[in-house]
């Protein structure tokens, strides 16, 4: 057709039984058509390696800003792309699928400003098929506390990762970023709810709807319906 795709390389080592249920997974949330979520096509192992072909965003993710910028984001745009995520997360919530990896490398731009969500097919199917040995899924340094320590989650763990994203869309990297991986599962449950450092920088708004995102207790945190009411984004 003369479309032009992207493709996510996932180097597995699955059964055929597997890679028939991970392909029947993504074709089914290839039917989640939304304008904010990236769309997938297909799906495909060749020499030992899955092929994912996906809708391509040409303005890339959000975290390649970072370097260009060389400052943080401005708020408007925080606020833009915090509400455009979250009208893509509350349509896949209402259809009880989870991302379980939000963070700036997965917010992707498109050449006309759009904002889509990357990745959330194989976070909720290939790596749960891949990662059968480690219940956990997601980045560290961006997973909630509950997923962390393994317990029960639900569709507010994104709500956290998204918390966090503020954080490294504000500050260049995610809280915790210089802890190597295993410290940092320890310290991320433990501590308090992370902040914006430069307390002076940002809005009373933007640190409200941020402590909204980041409450330890995940049956208190809001939802993406409730977030889309916040005067922060609205």
């Amino acid at each position: 057709t003369g479309e032009i795709v992207a493709c996510k390389i996932v180097p597995c080592g699955i059964s055929d039984e597997e890679l028939a249920g991970v392909t029947k997974e993504i074709e089914l949330l290839a039917r989640c058509m939304h304008p904010n979520i990236v769309t997938f096509r297909r799906c495909h192992r060749w020499r030992g390696i899955l092929w994912v072909v996906m809708e391509c965003c040409a303005g890339g993710s959000v975290d390649r800003f970072f370097p260009a910028l060389h400052q943080p984001l401005p708020e408007h745009l925080i606020a833009y792309i915090c509400h455009e995520v979250l009208v893509g997360l509350n349509f896949l919530h209402e259809r009880k699928v989870l991302h379980r990896d939000i963070k700036g490398s997965n917010i992707l731009l498109t050449e006309s400003g759009g904002v889509k969500i990357a990745d959330f097919g194989v976070s909720a199917s290939v790596l749960n098929t891949l990662s059968r040995r480690n219940s956990s899924v997601g980045t560290l340094h961006w997973m909630s506390p509950e997923a962390i320590l393994e317990k029960a989650y639900d569709a507010r763990t994104d709500v956290w990762s998204l918390g966090i994203t503020i954080i490294e869309m504000a500050e260049g990297q995610p809280p915790n970023f210089h802890f190597q991986q295993m410290r940092a599962m320890f310290e991320i449950p433990k501590q308090p709810p992370p902040e914006l450092k430069d307390k002076a920088a940002w809005t009373p708004q933007l640190h409200r709807f941020l402590a909204r995102c980041v409450v330890k207790d995940h049956t208190r945190r809001a939802r993406a319906a409730d977030l889309l009411n916040d005067d922060f984004i609205r």
